[in-house]
């Protein structure tokens, strides 16, 4: 009986910590931080130089005004500034994982990229994400 109980307790925890994992998502987020050093340090000193440069720049046109968006429905929006001024938006649909540490997202136009969840409070997120042609980006956003 014991066991049982433990087993129901311990389950119904689970399942209300990965809810509260999700709706600590749904909501607004901006940019605030990317982890540079940690996005170039595939590359060999040479190209680190120009590839921080290159990251320092990027990162002036968008911090602040990239936003995420997820909706508790499933859906996320995400909108980043292009070096033009207009704004590029990707959508589609986001699933948490159960431990609340992977975050799937399945833009409409692309193949699913499963993120790792660093940190997720009531508002700061900070996700780890692979990007091509560089390592793994450590991003901090802020909830709007």
């Amino acid at each position: 009986m014991n066991k049982v109980f433990l087993l129901s307790l311990f389950s119904l925890l689970f399942v209300l910590g990965a809810c509260t994992n999700k709706s600590a998502l749904v909501g607004s987020w901006k940019l605030e931080e990317i982890d540079i050093e940690k996005a170039i340090s595939i590359f060999d000193k040479e190209q680190k130089n120009f590839a921080r440069m290159m990251m320092e720049e990027a990162f002036k046109n968008v911090k602040g005004k990239m936003k995420i968006s997820f909706v508790e429905d499933g859906k996320y929006k995400i909108e980043t500034p292009l070096i033009n001024g207009d704004m590029k938006s990707e959508s589609g649909t986001w699933k948490l994982s159960l431990n609340g540490k992977k975050l799937t997202l399945k833009p409409k136009t692309s193949d699913k990229e499963v993120h790792r969840i660093l940190k997720l409070t009531s508002g700061e997120l900070v996700m780890e994400m692979n990007q091509p042609g560089f390592g793994k980006m450590e991003m901090t956003f802020l909830k709007d």
